[in-house]
């Protein structure tokens, strides 16, 4: 019996929980409910590839979780007295993005002889599913984590926090509120005070779309003020919600609004209230798959599966053998 076969997660909420049920309810069901034999325990599938496979992370989410660690280390390190010296980002980008991919090279391996790793912190999606991702490829990918890294280096709110480390409220450090008697976890990437006395919820952002996704930032930033209101007792007027693009020095700014931290509550509560609907018992967290379905039936045509199956993770589970070496089109 495998250790996963007795484990039982509460529920609790975040803003990226309800992301992903809003993607898939699928694979909503296979990241939160499916390894863990407490909360599913009439899954059919094996619990360990299942959670094996909730490891699997694209390359743009790796380089982005390779600059948000960054971060995270060097603003504590700056806090403490002992800031990084220049150049230091950069180079440490360069190493930990060239670790994560031999870790995952070493564990796809491990997979492929029948010995799969009980741990294990990322697997590249491309490595596991057997897509092309060669040396140009690498090579992109580390230039790409050094660009995020320089540009989390020259950016005026890390700059900032850097000045003034003592302004610093909090960096990615989990945190909960109550909703409903659900707790909603929260971990914005960087809480601090600024200069005009405001309390600014800081989230980084790598990629190349950020403006593109402006609905979501601002709804994922309110969450984070509504948890910063409550964690430090400010008031709705006295907060500001920041995205830092990293590809360049630009702050977005999303504003709140009169009555912002309410409607954020009840957007957290209507969620909230969707994702136990699914359960087949809300009290003991339990769940099942016939509640939870994929987006396209098993026996679907590759060339029309939409758009999410293409990178998820789980797409193996899904429709079988015939995703590996697929790439969506």
């Amino acid at each position: 019996m495998s250790w996963l076969d007795t484990r039982t997660q509460p529920f609790s909420w975040s803003f990226s929980r309800g992301q992903v049920y809003g993607t898939c309810p699928r694979r909503y069901y296979y990241r939160y409910y499916a390894p863990y034999g407490g909360n599913a325990p009439r899954e059919p599938g094996d619990r360990t590839l299942i959670y094996l496979l909730g490891r699997l992370a694209t390359a743009p989410m790796l380089i982005g979780r390779v600059v948000h660690e960054l971060a995270h280390d060097s603003l504590q390190a700056a806090a403490t007295g002992r800031p990084w010296a220049e150049g230091t980002l950069a180079a440490s980008a360069r190493v930990a993005m060239t670790r994560l991919l031999r870790s995952s090279r070493r564990a796809v391996r491990r997979c492929e002889a029948g010995h799969p790793p009980r741990q294990v912190s990322a697997i590249l999606d491309d490595h596991y599913y057997r897509l092309d991702f060669g040396a140009r490829e690498t090579g992109a990918a580390l230039e790409r984590a050094v660009h995020y890294a320089e540009g989390l280096a020259g950016h005026p709110l890390y700059a900032l926090a850097l000045r003034r480390p003592m302004t610093m409220l909090s960096v990615e450090s989990a945190g909960s509120i109550g909703v409903g008697g659900v707790q909603v976890v929260a971990v914005p990437d960087l809480v601090l005070r600024m200069d005009d006395g405001r309390v600014a919820v800081v989230d980084w952002k790598t990629g190349a779309s950020v403006e593109e996704r402006a609905d979501q930032h601002a709804a994922q930033l309110a969450t984070y003020a509504l948890y910063a209101a409550r964690q430090w007792g400010q008031p709705e007027e006295r907060l500001a919600c920041l995205v830092a693009d990293l590809n360049g020095t630009a702050v977005l700014e999303f504003p709140l609004g009169e009555g912002g931290l309410q409607r954020a509550e009840e957007a957290i509560a209507a969620s909230i209230a969707l994702l136990r609907g699914a359960l087949d018992d809300r009290g003991r967290n339990i769940a099942s798959p016939r509640r939870f379905p994929p987006l396209a039936e098993r026996e679907a045509s590759l060339a029309e599966l939409p758009w999410a199956c293409g990178r998820c993770p789980y797409r193996l589970l899904c429709y079988g053998d015939r995703v590996i070496g697929w790439v969506a089109g």
